[in-house]
């Protein structure tokens, strides 16, 4: 039951974020579209926000363990092909800067990856890790974000594969899985 009311909150949101700018929807307006109390929002979600994050980690989290992915470059087909199918109805929500944006989540992902791979503490990387980390992170979100709204002209095999091409080497060990094929 849980997931199941966390999932009509998601809902609501997608619906609403189909029609309205980000900045003109209310918490009031998810939990009428949800047809749930302020309190039950609020048993799941902080804020908008923290429901905006959930997309993207939903997405995250289909790919993480998924056993059809076997290269790096397949990860990044899935991620694309993700955010066109999940996030282009919502695409209004992907220009939002600040906390809790795909650019801010995508952020967060990389820096816990590389941590958990390193075996250090959240947060304790060295200057050049946090500068990578920055270009990197940062970057993807933004070709991620372009690419789902149509700036970039590219087939979802062209855009991960130069993504694949672009990706500094000494990064990659920290996204890829030990049953991966090396597609480069």
């Amino acid at each position: 039951m849980p997931e199941r009311t966390k999932n009509m909150i998601l809902q609501a949101f997608n619906d609403l974020a189909k029609h309205r700018e980000f900045e003109n929807i209310t918490v009031a307006d998810i939990c009428r579209e949800a047809q749930i109390t302020r309190s039950t929002f609020y048993r799941y979600f902080q804020d908008k926000y923290e429901v905006m994050t959930y997309n993207f980690e939903r997405l995250f989290l289909q790919l993480v363990h998924d056993p059809d992915i076997h290269s790096f470059e397949e990860y990044f087909v899935r991620i694309y092909t993700l955010a066109r199918e999940e996030l282009a109805p919502v695409w209004k929500t992907l220009e939002v800067n600040g906390p809790n944006t795909i650019k801010d989540y995508v952020y967060t992902i990389s820096c816990g990856i590389m941590d958990l791979n390193e075996g250090k503490d959240f947060g304790i990387l060295t200057k050049e890790e946090t500068f990578q980390v920055d270009l990197v992170a940062t970057g993807l979100a933004n070709v991620l974000q372009k690419w789902v709204t149509g700036e970039y002209d590219m087939t979802v095999e062209e855009i991960a594969h130069a993504t694949v091409a672009m990706y500094p080497e000494n990064f990659k060990k920290h996204f890829i899985r030990e049953d991966w094929v090396e597609s480069n």
